[in-house]
């Protein structure tokens, strides 16, 4: 069975309910690829490019903005913290080597004391070249990321330079898709992920949520849906209700020589490999894997053969 026969068994109904928004998705293998974008980003709200006001700001947002509705086609970093941005396309036509979206102040190598929110927004590298798109992170740093669809880029959404945060993190009901592979991967080339982090130490409040996301890595130079990759300790992570998708391993857990992860929680997600394999590991077993399984075709949990430990 081709991929996208494999993706279009999944038959829940377009619908929002009257002429309202569509609910973001509460699964995110419960969807068709054309739901699950019509669930995310602008799109779920009924608005277009047409719908938006041209940023005209400092690629450097100030503490404390609330932004809504507005296109940006320059990279922008939310390093001051506080920063609430909804209903907005990110939209680069040039990048300059910065992710499309950051929340590090690289001078200190931190994230912001205040947690920033990336909300119902659509990210793309759409506007940029092959090469150029293929270089960037959709979102790179500490920041809730809710609702959104994150495409043409060469990775989703990753979280590093956490520290000294005392928030928790939310990535929820998000779409990574379509992501851009360029040149060979074990030369020059890039390599794709869905969803990565590298970086996150423990501390009172800190714990990141990864729920109800459909991360796709069907792309030629695949790592994988979902990539931790300890090169600093990684701890207090959860994963539940998401589709990791595609190419590589889709769900690779790596430590980095000395550092390692632990405090890791897999629960309720569903897998759909097309390249390595589902799940794999080099460092230590997570905490807690229940109820994983393979994709299937039957409502309401598209339960396939389970899906073991790695």
């Amino acid at each position: 069975m081709s991929i996208a026969a494999r993706r279009m068994q999944r038959g829940h109904a377009v619908s929002g309910g009257g002429n309202g928004p569509l609910d973001r998705m509460e699964q995110g293998w419960a969807y068709t690829r054309a739901e699950a974008q019509a669930r995310s980003g602008i799109a779920r709200l009924g608005l277009t490019i047409n719908d938006m006001t041209p940023y005209t700001g400092s690629e450097f947002i100030p503490a404390g903005s609330t932004l809504t509705r507005r296109l940006f086609t320059s990279p922008v970093n939310l390093r001051a913290g506080g920063i609430t941005i909804t209903e907005s396309l990110f939209r680069p036509t040039v990048a300059g080597g910065w992710n499309i979206i950051m929340s590090t102040n690289w001078d200190t190598w931190t994230a912001p004391a205040v947690k920033n929110i990336i909300q119902d927004c659509e990210i793309t590298g759409e506007a940029l070249s092959v090469q150029n798109r293929s270089q960037l992170l959709g979102v790179d740093g500490l920041a809730d990321v809710i609702g959104c669809d994150i495409h043409d880029v060469g990775s989703g959404i990753g979280i590093r330079a956490s520290s000294p945060t005392t928030y928790a993190t939310y990535i929820t009901s998000n779409v990574v898709r379509d992501l851009t592979s360029y040149g060979d991967p074990a030369g020059s080339g890039n390599h794709s992920d869905g969803f990565t982090i590298r970086e996150y130490v423990a501390g009172s409040g800190r714990h990141v949520y990864v729920r109800r996301n459909w991360f796709d890595c069907e792309t030629a130079n695949a790592s994988g849906a979902m990539f931790l990759q300890a090169q600093d300790n990684i701890r207090q992570i959860t994963f539940e209700y998401n589709l990791f998708d595609g190419g590589g391993w889709n769900f690779t857990l790596g430590d980095y020589g000395s550092t390692t992860y632990d405090d890791i929680f897999v629960n309720d997600n569903r897998f759909n490999p097309t390249g390595f394999g589902a799940a794999v590991r080099s460092g230590v077993a997570p905490d807690q894997w229940t109820n994983n399984y393979r994709l299937g075709a039957s409502a309401p949990n598209y339960a396939g053969a389970v899906v073991p430990m790695p």
